[in-house]
């Protein structure tokens, strides 16, 4: 196993277990899902790096309107129009 999957492993691992402790939905996952996300991304996995940003932008959606993380979430799908209506908000 190369030092970059056995990163993005030690990731995942850490992923799950904050979903165990802080419950599958929490707000604070949000970040942890982009990370996630952006290491799918890097790796060429696109289908993963989707469900990981479109996992933190439900999320955080639920934040409120006007939230920089959903702002990025939006970025990395290819929204930008829409991120930039969360950073003005």
């Amino acid at each position: 196993m190369s030092g970059d999957d056995a990163a993005a492993q030690s990731k995942a691992v850490q992923q799950q277990q904050r979903n165990i402790t802080l419950g599958a939905d929490h707000p604070e996952l949000a970040p942890s899902l982009l990370g996630l996300g952006v290491v799918h991304l890097d790796r060429g996995e696109l289908a993963p790096a989707r469900a990981e940003f479109e996992r933190a932008r439900r999320i955080t959606a639920r934040l409120g309107p006007a939230h920089p993380t959903l702002a990025y979430c939006h970025v990395a799908l290819g929204r930008v129009a829409l991120a930039e209506r969360h950073l003005e908000a």
